[in-house]
């Protein structure tokens, strides 16, 4: 069966958005990579241009292959701080803001705290805790309500609509917060 091409003027739009070269080194002739590998995928936030280095090596190499949303979140913000490896335990700590719908409020909160104990070592890591702290305030979901510590315990291990929703909402602030974060890293 032949391969779906890819549109040209998708294909266009997306090279154009790159100034013609790769996403990742800014190099020549860039070949347009599907971030979820499915190439019947042309929505132009799934495709991302890369040097025919970077998209041979880098992403069909199984060994040193940059994990897709990894991968989506550079799409998202083309920051290239974000495919450094210092980068991957940070995201690794963030990924309670996309799977918060299976997770407790507890597993929530104690995701959060672990996230914000990490990049409070980081250069204007503290600043940062206190904003993640701000905008996603899990904390205060449940101390906005009088409950006794007994009842807020019963509710933290559910998986309270109210409070996901919450989490939801301001996954994606968090998230940018954490791409602001890596704007101070002097990392070689």
């Amino acid at each position: 069966m032949a391969r779906r091409q890819t549109p040209k003027s998708v294909k266009q739009a997306v090279l154009k958005e790159y100034n013609h070269r790769c996403a990742i080194c800014g190099g020549d002739r860039p070949q347009i990579h599907h971030v979820d590998e499915n190439r019947d995928n042309n929505d132009p936030m799934n495709l991302i241009p890369l040097c025919p280095n970077h998209h041979l090596n880098d992403q069909h190499n199984p060994t040193t292959q940059i994990s897709i949303p990894i991968l989506m979140l550079f799409r998202k913000y083309k920051d290239p701080a974000i495919l450094k490896p210092q980068f991957k335990p940070i995201h690794d700590r963030m990924l309670y803001l996309y799977a918060y719908a299976d997770l407790s409020c507890l597993e929530i909160e104690d995701a959060q705290r672990e996230l914000s104990d990490f990049i409070a070592c980081l250069v204007m890591g503290a600043y940062y805790e206190k904003r993640i702290w701000a905008v996603n305030p899990v904390r205060a979901y449940f101390a906005e309500m009088s409950m006794s510590a007994q009842e807020r315990q019963r509710l933290t291990a559910q998986k309270t609509p109210g409070f996901r929703q919450t989490v939801a909402a301001n996954s994606e602030a968090v998230e940018q917060l954490m791409i602001e974060l890596l704007r101070y890293q002097e990392w070689s």
